[in-house]
């Protein structure tokens, strides 16, 4: 009879002498562990023995001003741990503010949450990113502690509108007297007015009688601001 089930092939192969077994791998450690997840195509996350947190990812508006993040004490005696933030996208003073503290918590206590606060601005940017880390305060230079749990990503939200700028009207007849005239072109913000923008304005002259001042350069939109005039002599 054959084995059916792959314990009774490894059976059936440690009987029969075989020692080469590819179906099976030694555990040693975690590095053990996420080798034998990896070569079945299996992310392995390790958790650290004594501390972690609780989530691995936050998202956050920057409206909100700040983040809450949860860290869990996995063993019962007293434990002190240190926590850091690290830039990535997202950098200290503009995006966050920096946070890098030593926490001691006593054997009863399991969990600890910390606020980070999170900056606001009218300027549109992409959605931004950094981290926040765990460390041994006791090792030389401070590192990270082992494990998968030991850091989480944190991503803020951009909630900023900037719009786009347009002509109110696509056309404007002005009739030719002889005489200078003035036209005003009223330039609106829509959809949205945050942050600072600008276009580049040009004029293009259709045929050998037209006659206008040129109108070239780069229109500036202030935040808030929703609408503007520029004028021009033809």
């Amino acid at each position: 009879m054959q084995p059916e089930t792959l314990l009774e092939r490894f059976e059936a192969k440690r009987a029969a002498g075989i020692s080469n077994n590819k179906e099976f791998l030694d555990i040693k450690g975690t590095e053990g562990l996420k080798g034998q997840m990896a070569a079945i195509g299996v992310a392995a996350e390790i958790k650290n023995e004594n501390i972690g947190f609780k989530c691995m990812h936050y998202s956050v508006t920057e409206s909100n001003g700040f983040v809450e993040i949860t860290v869990v004490k996995r063993v019962t005696s007293d434990f002190t741990f240190g926590i850091r933030t690290v830039e990535d996208t997202a950098k200290m003073g503009s995006e966050f503010e920096a946070f890098n503290k030593i926490i001691e918590m006593p054997g009863r206590q399991m969990e600890e949450t910390v606020k980070i606060t999170i900056f606001d601005n009218n300027d549109w940017q992409p959605d931004q990113i950094f981290f926040v880390e765990l460390y041994d305060p006791a090792e030389n230079g401070m590192p990270r502690y082992k494990g998968d749990d030991t850091k989480c990503k944190i991503t803020i939200l951009d909630e900023d509108f900037p719009g786009q700028l347009c002509f109110e009207e696509p056309q404007i007849t002005a009739l030719k007297s002889g005489q200078t005239q003035t036209i005003t072109l009223k330039v609106l913000r829509v959809e949205g007015s945050d942050g600072n923008i600008s276009c580049t304005v040009s004029t293009e002259q259709v045929n050998k009688s037209s006659d206008f001042s040129a109108l070239d350069g780069v229109q500036p939109a202030l935040p808030g601001q929703h609408y503007q005039h520029m004028t021009r002599q033809v």
